[in-house]
């Protein structure tokens, strides 16, 4: 049997500076501070979005079509970055440890890489994996030049599709709106 094509709303949540915090501060500590700020994003996003899977320093997820538009995704991402900024905050006030890790946890920033599109699940290895074009898109979305042109800081990049999907979510709710208040004042 042929997997099902479904559609979806992809959301990657990536670490900023995790490369160059790992390379130069003590693994377990920065492990466990990697851990704990993902789960956080993870728990902010969750139960709108569907964890895809881990992937090093970013999260994948997933929502399918018609449960996410502009308003509901923009406050997801919000919210999770806001979440991260507290949890790093709580972590470096909370610890007294004077490593590397401990002391550079505050360069560590987030951003948010989104697309609408479509995909197929197939299991791998005994994992349900997501395939296809547009989920090869949103990873390549995260190859930009955005965090360069604003200097390192933390940011949301929204896919032509997926502000095109919010705008045919938003107008069929308008539209759906406008005619039960229509039936409704005939009668």
């Amino acid at each position: 049997m042929l997997p099902k094509t479904e559609s979806a709303c992809f959301v990657i949540a990536d670490i900023s500076g995790y490369t160059s915090f790992l390379a130069g501060v003590e693994l377990d500590h920065a492990h466990d501070i990697i851990a704990d700020v993902m789960d956080t994003v993870v728990r902010c996003l969750r139960p709108l979005f569907r964890l895809a899977k881990f992937e090093g320093d970013a999260a994948f997820f997933y929502a399918v079509n018609d449960k996410v538009d502009g308003s509901l995704l923009q406050d997801a991402i919000e919210s999770a970055y806001f979440a991260f900024r507290k949890r790093l905050r709580n972590i470096s006030q909370a610890t007294s440890c004077q490593c590397s890790a401990c002391r550079d946890i505050q360069k560590l920033d987030l951003k948010f890489v989104s697309h609408h599109g479509e995909f197929i699940k197939h299991r791998m290895a005994g994992r349900e994996e997501l395939a296809g074009r547009d989920v090869i898109v949103i990873h390549r979305l995260l190859k930009n030049a955005v965090n360069e042109r604003l200097g390192g800081h933390a940011y949301a990049l929204y896919s032509d599709p997926c502000i095109q999907q919010w705008a045919s979510i938003h107008s069929r709710r308008v539209s759906s709106s406008t005619e039960s208040r229509s039936t409704s004042s005939a009668t």
